[in-house]
Formats: structure tokens, C-alpha cells, sequence
């Protein structure tokens, strides 16, 4: 699993750091909608949450693409052109933070407007450096190593807590933040990336949520069965949930629930059960597609194995 720490110029930083947040905002781009975002240097962190659609970065010399559920962290001072396709399907949603990971007073009253927002204009292709951010000095130059990509890690808890930094963001934006407006967003902000660096191990909290749904489909899988609520309860998304499942079982989900249903029916067999009563019973209503599954697991269909199971008896 990706772990901030494996990105840090000093892995005692996480000790010392004093997130300041600076603008937080969530990006909705319409199929067909042109992205104005040009050429420019970062002069601050910023943390980019996909929810939907593909958002494509370069970063100095390197390309990145961020699908559903994908995380990065960007450090000050790269190049970044951030674009989607001309002939995306799809509608493009995501959450932007830029941040500082430690408060620095004379960097508190620097304006997202003057910084980026206002060149975000069709005609802008590039925008050239202003000196007046471009500070390599102070303790926010040097955290991160490089860009940090986190995929699949943008969980509904998440998602939660990106909501509520907007929410509070908002409230403040006009009238000017109060200090315990700044120390609520600094709290999510902690939070947050307490998500990418102290992820837990497999003997802990990612071997529990995988017992969950063994458990879970050991009872249920008589039932249809939506995968992805289910994961949604336990506080994953579905790609990040199918990366540790299938890291710790060696199998996906899907496959898993599938092993349980056959071997289900295999034991339905043995008892004399019919194929289509079997099918029903063990949570596939088209016994076409309970046959072709039962051959593809097994080799042999439900009735040649049930067949050779009377044989055998015999």
C-alpha cells in the first residue's frame, strides 16, 4: 500500500507538521466542457481527490492520470498542466486543497485568486512564475520528495471529511476565516493525511474488513448480493477494497462469493437437489449462467457432476 512517509524529505515531519489550509474547492466538469487550467508553477501543496471521471496531470517530465478514487499530493514548485481529454464521456468531479503542511505567518495571507484562479482563462496557455511566491527558503519547500500518488485511497470517510472542509471553507470565504475555523480545517486536514500515512497493517484493521465479507457472504449467498454497498459500509471504495481483499485471500470479491456458491452447490448436488433448484438456492436466478460458471470453477457441468456423484455413490 502507498504511505505518505515513503515520500518525505525526513520521516520525523509528521511529528512537526501544522497544516495551514488555504483554499479548498470542488471541481465539476460537464461532458464536453472545455478545462481552463494552464501552464503554471505551484507555489504551495495541493491535494487533488478524483470522486469521477479522469483528470490527466504532467508534472515537470512526468505523466500521471487520476480515475474514481484516486489521491494525490502535489509539492510546491513543479510545473503542472492539468487537462482532460477533448473527447471525454464523462462527466469530471473532484476535490482541490492547497495547503501548507506547516504555518508559516507570511505565507498565511497569500490569495488563491492572485496566485492561480485568475489565470484560469481559456486564452491563458502558460503562466510565468511570480517571484513573489516562489519562496524555496521556508519549511513547506522541501516535505515532499516528489508528487505523491494515492490510488483507490479515497474512501467515503474521506469524502466526508472533503465535504465538510468545503462547507466550513465556504462559510469563512467572504468574511474572512476566524481562528477556530482555521483549527477545524487544520483538524480534517490532519486526518486526512493521517489516511496516507498511517495506513494500517494486514494483521489489523485491513484483515478485519476482509473477515467482514467472508463472513458476510458465508451467510448471505443465497442473495443478490450489491458488492459495492457492502464495501461502502465497511468505509472502502471498491478498487481500494478488491486491492487488499484480493492481497489477502489471493482471490477478488467477486471470485470469493462465487467459490462459496459452488461449493454450496456441489454439496446441493450430492443431496439430489435439481440444477435449477440448486441455481436458486445458492443465489444465481439464470441457471444458464449457474452452468457456465459451475463449468468454468470446476470443469464439468452441474449435471455431469451430478451424474458422476450418483455414479461414485453407486
Amino acid at each position: 500500500m502507498q504511505n505518505l512517509k515513503d515520500f518525505l524529505t525526513e520521516a520525523d515531519i509528521l511529528s512537526e507538521i501544522t497544516p495551514f489550509v488555504r483554499h479548498v474547492n470542488k471541481i465539476i466538469i460537464n461532458e464536453g466542457e472545455t478545462h481552463c487550467c494552464p501552464l503554471r508553477k505551484l507555489y504551495d501543496h495541493q491535494l487533488v481527490g478524483m470522486i469521477k471521471g479522469e483528470l490527466k496531470f504532467k508534472i515537470d517530465d512526468s505523466d500521471i492520470i487520476l480515475s474514481s478514487g484516486d489521491c494525490v499530493l502535489l509539492p510546491p514548485f513543479v510545473s503542472i498542466l492539468e487537462y482532460i481529454d477533448d473527447n471525454a464521456e464523462d462527466l469530471c468531479l473532484y476535490f482541490i486543497v492547497h495547503f501548507d503542511f506547516f504555518f508559516e505567518k507570511k505565507r498565511k495571507n497569500w490569495e488563491i485568486e492572485d496566485m492561480y484562479l485568475k489565470y484560469c482563462r481559456p486564452w491563458i496557455e502558460k503562466v510565468e512564475p511570480d517571484p513573489r511566491y516562489v519562496d524555496e527558503t521556508g519549511k513547506n519547500a522541501h516535505v515532499l520528495k516528489n508528487y505523491a500518488l494515492f490510488e483507490g485511497m479515497l474512501s467515503d470517510d474521506m469524502l466526508g471529511d472533503l465535504q465538510k472542509m468545503l462547507n466550513f471553507y465556504r462559510c469563512g470565504y467572504s468574511r474572512g476565516r476566524s481562528e477556530s475555523e482555521d483549527l477545524i480545517l487544520r483538524a480534517y486536514m490532519l486526518k486526512i493525511l493521517a489516511r496516507f500515512c498511517g495506513q494500517p497493517d494486514k494483521e489489523g484493521v485491513y484483515r478485519d474488513a476482509v473477515n467482514r465479507f467472508i463472513d458476510y457472504a458465508s451467510v448471505n449467498y443465497r442473495l443478490k448480493i450489491d458488492l459495492n454497498e457492502v464495501v461502502k459500509d465497511y468505509g472502502y471504495t471498491m478498487n481500494y477494497y478488491r486491492k487488499i481483499f484480493k492481497e489477502e485471500t489471493g482471490v477478488t470479491p467477486v471470485e470469493y462469493l462465487l467459490d462459496i456458491r459452488i461449493e454450496k452447490a456441489k454439496d446441493l448436488l450430492l443431496h439430489n437437489f435439481a440444477v435449477n433448484e440448486v441455481a436458486n438456492k445458492v443465489g444465481f436466478p439464470d441457471p444458464y449462467y449457474f452452468s457456465k460458471v459451475f463449468k468454468k470453477k470446476t470443469g464439468i457441468s452441474p449435471k455431469d457432476y451430478k451424474r458422476t456423484i450418483q455414479t461414485n455413490i453407486n
